[in-house]
């Protein structure tokens, strides 16, 4: 396999992980107040650590509900 082949599969894919753990450590760092810190400290080595499962864990089981304001419309 030529390696211009490769890099044009592996490039991608990298970015994309990537940019998911970087949007999934902000999300958790727009929360940090919010969760105890061992759940924090944890969450935060789950996204880095583990490889693409880390992110896709955390956006699946770890984001905190969105808290709804007043002036929010609901759909009754």
């Amino acid at each position: 396999m030529d390696i211009g082949v490769l890099l044009a599969i592996v490039l991608p894919a990298v970015f994309i992980d990537t940019a998911f753990k970087v949007y999934s450590t902000i999300n958790l760092v727009n929360s940090w107040e919010k969760r105890e810190k061992a759940n924090r400290i944890s969450w935060l080595i789950v996204i880095w650590v583990v490889n693409t499962f880390g992110w896709i864990m955390y956006l699946l089981f770890g984001r905190m509900p969105k808290e709804s304001t007043k002036d929010e419309e609901t759909w009754d």
